[in-house]
């Protein structure tokens, strides 16, 4: 007896005072838990303010499986469980049980949220991968789109549905539609990955922020992101809501400013959409500031949130005009336009007296069995540099390019950023090629000889050339604005909500050519030839001119390529105006258009008109537009415009 009632005594004392503490917590009584509250993602918005991505607030009801699951043990007695059949690595097969969630839903809160009018088709599967996955943590998203009498009926009701939850949460919104879309980018919802450890520790539930997942949106993500709330909220005994005892409302992440004008956007964008696969820059060319920069077929931002559904999904997954990819910034074969990097070269080494007399072609190859042709095959006779440039001459510039040495070509092509990414803020920008380049050599063709013809091919931007409407705009304004080579720029400035200023609104010299022995004389010499192409008998860029008063200079180009088993065109032309104090550089490519003048000089010349324009309309909200693999022979803008403006 007295070893037993000492017994007694050591097992009261272990009970009742060494885990004291341990029943204090569960005795049945109000405690606090932990809302994570997301962030509100800061705005878009043009040079002028004009808003081009932000947020509406959003009603949701969500689902907490594991307060369902509390709520169904604490009111019935028989399990919900599941014998699950798994492999393990040795191929031996293993059952397990786990709790049957989506049983527990059915028979709990899912016929409460059907009499509240709420219904969804959930998959069980769906139920189950979530709560295995979150658990409590993170609740189930049942609804994303209440309406605000919805959200108002619930907020009333909630102690009478277990484990649900209403919430007023940001959601990304993009006012113009397609607008710029492959410049704005999109957001993607928060994934489980996205949680940090020292947030999880924190918060008792979970509520993510959407994360930019490509363009702007990703590239800025770590500014437009802002700061997390925190929601204290009270329960009774069996997980009781009591309300809310206290929240700290999240922060707002700071406002991105582009340099683009939404106003010129909207109408590139539109003259774009009469090619089938496009893309368009616009520079200025004394800061570097892009002004516009388009690409076709479109982008819809919107159609990615929350989700994007099957049908928008297969509209850019079969296309093949390639929705999804920024004519702009890839990189496409450029034809004559490389001419002007060649004639920089010749500059450089005192060498723009350089004449030739064009023959219709050029030989080369150690048995002069590798005729390389102008597009003028009876020939151009004997011409100097500028009426090269005007006539976009090919044997011209074939055998300047030989004469000057690969490495003089090469290194100019080198410091005007060809072969290498301007690192403007937007996923998608891809590098460019140029034969000869170390980059060349090693990565892309290691071994392969850099021979005469494969230079001469460069510098008439054939073979593996390639370079991106971007690039060749950065070149164009480099020449126009006196041999300064001014980093391409896509953010003007961003500034949080109190407005201190974050990142300044700087232009950034890269390079300047002077220095590197072109002189003004020089780029003189060569922006005439320019001149002569739009504004001379036999220039190959007539159809840039769009004023008698205000002059631009172009340079055209047409590059053969293979698309889709067949051959095809690359058509470009760029331009720079006015001529005697330039301030815009543009350059256009058309993919599948048969020349650079007929083509994309049309475009050019249309955008040019809006850019001198008083009056240009406000921007226009856009529907997507699927483009085309069409080839286009020629490009009447004049006519279409006349009949659009009739139309309206």
């Amino acid at each position: 007896m007295a070893i037993g009632l000492i017994f007694l005594v050591a097992r009261l004392r272990r009970l009742q005072i060494d885990r004291q503490n341990e029943w204090v917590e569960n005795v049945p009584g109000e405690r606090e838990e932990t809302v994570r509250l997301p962030a509100v993602r800061g705005d878009i918005i043009d040079r002028n303010g004009v808003i081009l991505a932000s947020n509406q607030m959003n009603y949701e009801l969500d689902i907490n499986l594991e307060e369902v699951k509390h709520f169904y043990n604490d009111v019935w007695d028989v399990k919900q469980e599941k014998e699950r059949v798994g492999t393990r690595k040795d191929g031996m097969k293993t059952t397990r049980k786990e709790t049957d969630i989506a049983a527990i839903a059915k028979m709990t809160i899912l016929p409460r949220l059907k009499e509240f009018g709420i219904e969804r088709n959930v998959k069980d599967n769906a139920l189950r991968v979530h709560y295995i996955t979150h658990k409590g943590m993170i609740g189930y998203n049942y609804s994303d789109n209440l309406t605000f009498d919805q959200f108002c009926r619930f907020s009333e009701n909630l102690e009478s549905l277990p484990g649900a939850a209403v919430s007023v949460r940001p959601r990304r919104v993009y006012p113009y539609g397609a607008l710029s879309g492959h410049i704005l980018g999109k957001t993607r919802l928060w994934s489980n990955g996205d949680i940090p450890e020292y947030e999880k520790d924190k918060f008792t539930h979970y509520q993510g922020d959407s994360y930019g997942n490509t363009g702007v949106e990703l590239t800025m993500n770590d500014y437009l992101k802002g700061s997390p709330g925190v929601r204290t909220i009270r329960r009774g005994p069996k997980n009781v809501y009591l309300g809310i005892k206290s929240e700290q409302l999240p922060s707002s992440g700071a406002n991105v400013q582009l340099t683009i004008d939404a106003k010129l956007q909207s109408y590139v964008e539109k003259l774009l959409r009469n090619t089938g696969r496009a893309g368009i820059t616009v520079l200025d060319v004394e800061t570097g500031e892009i002004l516009a920069m388009a690409s076709v077929p479109s982008v819809n931002p919107n159609d990615f949130i929350p989700r994007i559904t099957q049908e928008k999904f297969d509209f850019y997954r079969n296309n093949k005009a390639a929705p999804l990819l920024n004519n702009a910034i890839q990189q496409h074969q450029p034809g004559s336009v490389f001419k002007l990097p060649v004639a920089l070269a010749a500059a450089q080494s005192n060498f723009l007296g350089y004449r030739h007399n064009c023959r219709g072609y050029e030989v080369y190859g150690r048995k002069g069995d590798l005729k390389i042709r102008c597009w003028n095959t009876s020939g151009h006779g004997v011409l100097s540099m500028t009426s090269a440039i005007q006539r976009s001459c090919n044997p011209y510039f074939m055998a300047l390019s030989n004469s000057l040495g690969g490495k003089k070509v090469v290194d100019m092509f080198g410091l005007l950023g060809f072969g290498q990414k301007t690192g403007i803020s937007v996923t998608g920008e891809e590098s460019g090629i140029v034969p000869g380049s170390l980059h060349w050599k090693r990565q892309l063709k290691p071994g392969e000889a850099f021979t005469q013809a494969t230079l001469a091919q460069l510098s008439i931007g054939q073979a593996d050339s390639a370079a991106s409407t971007l690039q060749i705009a950065a070149a164009t304004a480099t020449i126009a604005n006196g041999g300064k080579y001014m980093r391409p720029r896509l953010i003007k400035s961003v500034f949080n909500r109190d407005g201190k200023v974050l990142i300044e609104d700087s232009p950034a010299l890269k390079v300047n050519l002077i220095k590197e022995g072109v002189s003004s004389g020089d780029l003189q010499t060569i922006k005439k030839g320019m001149w002569r192409a739009v504004n001379e008998s036999g220039g190959t860029a007539g159809r840039v001119k769009f004023s008698d008063t205000i002059q631009a200079a172009a340079k055209t180009g047409t590059a053969q390529t293979v698309e889709f088993g067949r051959r095809s065109n690359n058509a470009w032309t760029t331009a720079f105006a006015p001529f005697d104090s330039p301030k815009y550089a543009i350059c256009v490519v058309v993919l599948g258009g048969k020349s650079g003048g007929a083509v994309a000089g049309p475009i050019v010349r249309e955008a040019f008109k809006a850019l001198f324009s008083d009056d240009l309309p406000d921007p226009e909200v856009m529907g997507n537009y699927a483009g085309h693999t069409n080839e286009i022979e020629e490009l009447n803008l004049l006519e279409i415009i006349s009949t659009q403006q009739q139309t309206n």
